[in-house]
């Protein structure tokens, strides 16, 4: 037996088209003009040969680091002289002509300092908006593919722990929640969040498995705190018209809880919490918040996942059968010159 029928190329590992159903029969159907997609478990026989190229001798290294010096203070210098935005970026014999032995010291040190942050700036904004996607995917799948029951808020009592020390409250957290999982099966997915003063609490989702208790408070329709009726007929009128009855957790032992059942909309709730991701993210690399205590979120438990499959598949064709259901993705900072669509289609089969 040999190992040559091991190998693949990419014509028959990767694919332009993903598709995921999730537990109540919904799909989301992900779309690319190249293939972008390739099942789990394989890997580019590409990686090697090009980190190769790339090492080169230490003689190829050397005069590239140099010619690389020599490149950006031609840059500086006519960035200095107003000029660098004329005509092309670099003349063909620049690496001979370009003046850059008479560049002031001073001023070059200053200006490779300042092109390193605004490059380490542009490199850590981009990473972070990746890691968000992701995370913000891994999210919605988990809870898209898990029988979910509560919408649950966990937030810190500053006597019993240290609200703003990220360290001791993950410890805690995560030895309470595991101790959950173990002993109530129960599986959770859980956003951290800071409040305007530093303080850290958390939004999330848990399956049934946790004893919960009225709150004697509900929430009523198309307001977002809880309240507490005056009397039995007022709560009652409050739920009959579409009100929310707010439950705690008493086995959480570091503060204040809430839990919603999880009712009427399943997917706009698990889009709710998703966005908790993002929240605060900006919109340029001049603010770089970073992720709490290192994490986008907190799972744990028998947590679902959805069925994957992929195909190569004609974009044009599904931009026509599902019309102004096949909605476009910019994808222009991680993937350049690919366009991407998303189609969702709920349960019944109706693309939305």
């Amino acid at each position: 037996m040999t190992t040559d029928n091991l190998a693949s190329t990419s014509e028959n590992i990767m694919y332009n088209t993903m598709v995921k159903t999730y537990r109540d029969g919904s799909k989301q159907i992900l779309c690319a003009t190249k293939r972008v997609f390739r099942e789990p478990g394989w890997e580019s026989n590409l990686v090697y040969p090009l980190n190769l190229r790339r090492m080169g001798t230490d003689r190829e290294r050397r005069e590239a680091a140099e010619a690389e010096i020599r490149r950006a203070m031609w840059e500086y210098k006519m960035m200095r002289e107003g000029k660098l935005g004329e005509g092309p970026d670099l003349p063909e014999d620049w690496d001979a002509d370009a003046p850059w032995w008479d560049i002031d010291p001073a001023w070059w040190t200053e200006a490779e300092a300042m092109r390193k942050e605004i490059k380490d700036r542009e490199r850590s904004w981009e990473s972070l908006q990746r890691s968000m996607r992701r995370a913000r995917v891994k999210v919605r799948d988990y809870c898209l593919s898990t029988d979910m029951r509560y919408f649950c808020t966990f937030t810190l009592d500053k006597s019993k722990i240290d609200r703003y020390d990220i360290k001791e409250i993950t410890k805690k957290l995560s030895k309470w929640l595991n101790n959950q999982v173990e002993r109530k099966g129960i599986a959770y997915v859980l956003v951290p969040e800071l409040h305007q003063d530093g303080a850290i609490h958390f939004h999330g989702m848990l399956t049934e498995g946790l004893e919960v208790v009225d709150s004697g408070t509900i929430i009523p329709r198309g307001e977002d705190r809880p309240r507490r009726p005056h009397s039995e007929k007022q709560a009652e009128a409050w739920l009959r018209d579409g009100g929310r009855k707010v439950y705690n957790l008493p086995g959480w032992p570091y503060g204040f809880t809430t839990a919603l059942e999880l009712e009427g909309n399943y997917e706009a709730a698990v889009n709710y919490v998703s966005k908790y991701i993002s929240k605060g993210l900006g919109e340029s690399p001049d603010y770089l918040p970073c992720k709490v205590g290192g994490r986008w979120y907190y799972s744990g438990g028998a947590l679902g996942r959805p069925d994957v499959e992929f195909f190569n598949s004609n974009m044009e064709d599904l931009q026509d059968a599902f019309g102004g259901s096949a909605h476009a993705i910019d994808l222009s900072r991680s993937l350049s010159e690919v366009e991407m669509i998303v189609v969702w289609i709920t349960a019944a089969g109706v693309p939305r």
